[in-house]
């Protein structure tokens, strides 16, 4: 498969989870849902960090790698600090909608 095309795949699956985690009501429909997000979350950053970033390393490129690695992170810390949130906690759908929103600026940067 093309590494492009499977960065794209995840990117919109991710999309799609994160929309359904949006919606769902109730705090066992959003931890299953986070879970589903967190998951999947995990595999794509691992996969960019892992396989992806350092096949594309150029001079020309370090830049907008390092950026990316900090946007992981900061992901990375969202996602963590939402599965250790009650799902029922006032803050949840505010903590989830930057997790959603810095992940879609993330791969419309990709």
């Amino acid at each position: 498969m093309d590494a492009i095309k499977l960065l794209i795949d995840q990117h919109r699956k991710l999309e799609s989870l994160m929309k359904a985690a949006v919606e769902a009501s109730g705090p066992k429909a959003r931890s299953a849902a986070l879970v589903r997000v967190g998951d999947d979350l995990t595999k794509h950053l691992t996969s960019e960090e892992d396989l992806f970033y350092p096949a594309v390393k150029a001079k020309r490129t370090e830049d907008i790698l390092l950026e990316s690695l900090e946007e992981h992170l900061s992901l990375k810390r969202l996602l963590a600090d939402l599965l250790a949130l009650d799902p029922a906690a006032e803050t949840w759908e505010a903590k989830f909608k930057v997790l959603k929103e810095q992940s879609e600026h993330h791969h419309e940067e990709e």
